[in-house]
């Protein structure tokens, strides 16, 4: 193979490399989101649930689910005890891109929703 060859090689191998390590921030927001969605449904339909309890919630699942994910700079609930208002949970953090020469921080939001009833 020509010298060409190899350097061709090398750009799309890290191409390829760099766009693996960044989807994989990606997935983590989507399951993030459904994780949040689910348990601030769950949070509607208990007529008992506070914010605080809705947060421990969030928390265990991701770390049960997502091990490797770094904690949460923020986590915000809006809306809980009010019937007619949606449960909005907002989560701010920080997700680590490893590129073996770099290592990128990228600041992340993520909002769910559960619709109030009739909506």
């Amino acid at each position: 193979m020509s010298l060409k060859g190899l350097i061709k090689l090398a750009v799309v191998a890290s191409l390829l490399f760099t766009g693996v390590q960044f989807s994989k921030v990606y997935v983590h927001r989507t399951q993030i989101k459904k994780i949040m969605g689910d348990e601030a449904l769950d949070a509607r339909r208990a007529t008992n649930m506070s914010a605080d309890s809705l947060k421990t919630q969030i928390r265990q699942r991701i770390e049960q689910d997502i091990p490797s994910l770094i904690p949460f700079d923020g986590l915000e609930i809006t809306g809980l005890g009010d019937p007619r208002a949606d449960v909005v949970a907002t989560a701010h953090y920080t997700e680590v891109v490893d590129l073996l020469v770099h290592r990128h921080s990228m600041k992340m939001v993520v909002t769910a929703q559960a619709d109030a009833p009739g909506r």
